[in-house]
């Protein structure tokens, strides 16, 4: 093990990768710091870097594939571009840190801290990220299906654009994040915080977000046909265009919300409570027609037994 990287301990590593006899294999003590050596575009697959102090290193375009990097500190670090696929970061300090465009495939992130880390185009398919600290993180236009989130912090995270098609996002923070044309098709969203998220034009048909907390999120035009809503809080969330079409939404609390009067709204699935909100809110219109006062005559006893009947005048 090492104390100090310089150029010849590169090269030695690069002939271990290439498998050549007297290529030595890079190995870190546990906080190094001292680095005589130009790091971008650096082979360094598979070396162990585990509590290394990178901060404000330049590994640009840099190949650390399967590398060790649990607990390093790479905070500000310039990864950009950069072979991360396989590698370990488990517990890393990688705030501020530019790894637009890396390649992050399959890498071990777990509760790793990404706080406003740009991520943009970044591959992490398949990627483990589970309880990690991605707080203003930039995710514009990055890959992450199938990754395992959940449980992440990504409040204010900025996601636009991204793939999370098949991600789990079960107890996630995305409170205040944007998510605007988002795919998040089939993505596991149960019991996630997305309280004042920015969801408009998002794709989300057969994503599950039962439990899902949505108070004031903006879902404007988005995608959510067949999605799971049971048990959602939709309180103050605005659905104006939504595809609701096929939705489950049994259970869920749409208080204050704005319902979407189009055809996108057919068919979905209601229990008697939303029913009969919805029907009490008709029964408070103002419409002299004969056949609306005889219908409404017929709709009133069940209108009657909504949580917001009284509110509406339907209990006077």
């Amino acid at each position: 093990m090492i104390t100090k990287i310089t150029q010849n301990d590169l090269d030695l590593h690069a002939k271990w990768i290439r498998g050549e006899s007297d290529g030595v294999r890079l190995i870190t003590v546990s906080g190094v710091f001292d680095i005589d050596a130009d790091l971008a575009g650096a082979h360094l697959s598979g070396a162990n870097l585990s509590g290394t102090y990178l901060t404000d290193a330049d590994l640009t375009g840099a190949d650390l594939s399967s590398a060790d990097l649990r607990y390093a500190h790479l905070r500000s670090a310039n990864l950009r571009s950069a072979n991360l696929s396989g590698a370990y970061l488990t517990s890393a300090d990688l705030r501020s840190a530019d790894l637009s465009s890396a390649n992050l495939s399959s890498a071990d992130l777990r509760s790793a801290d990404l706080s406003s880390a740009n991520l943009s185009s970044a591959d992490l398919r398949s990627a483990n990220l589970r309880s990690a600290y991605l707080r203003s993180v930039n995710l514009r236009s990055a890959d992450l299906s199938s990754a395992n989130l959940r449980s992440a912090y990504l409040i204010s995270a900025h996601l636009s654009g991204a793939n999370l098609t098949g991600a789990d996002l079960s107890g996630a923070n995305l409170s205040c994040a944007y998510l605007r044309s988002a795919d998040l098709s089939s993505a596991d969203l149960t019991g996630a915080d997305l309280i004042g998220a920015n969801l408009s034009g998002t794709y989300l048909p057969d994503a599950d977000l039962t439990g899902a907390h949505l108070n004031g999120a903006d879902l404007n035009g988005a995608h959510l046909s067949s999605a799971n809503l049971a048990g959602a809080d939709l309180g103050g969330a605005n659905l104006t265009s939504a595809d609701l079409g096929g939705a489950n939404l049994s259970g869920a609390n749409l208080d204050f919300a704005v319902w979407p009067l189009w055809c996108g709204s057919r068919s979905v699935i209601v229990d008697r409570r939303l029913a009969a909100q919805l029907i009490a809110h008709i029964c408070a219109l103002d419409c002299d027609d004969p056949d609306y006062q005889a219908l409404r005559e017929l709709m009133l006893p069940f209108a009657r037994t909504s949580h917001r009947a009284r509110e509406l005048g339907l209990l006077e």
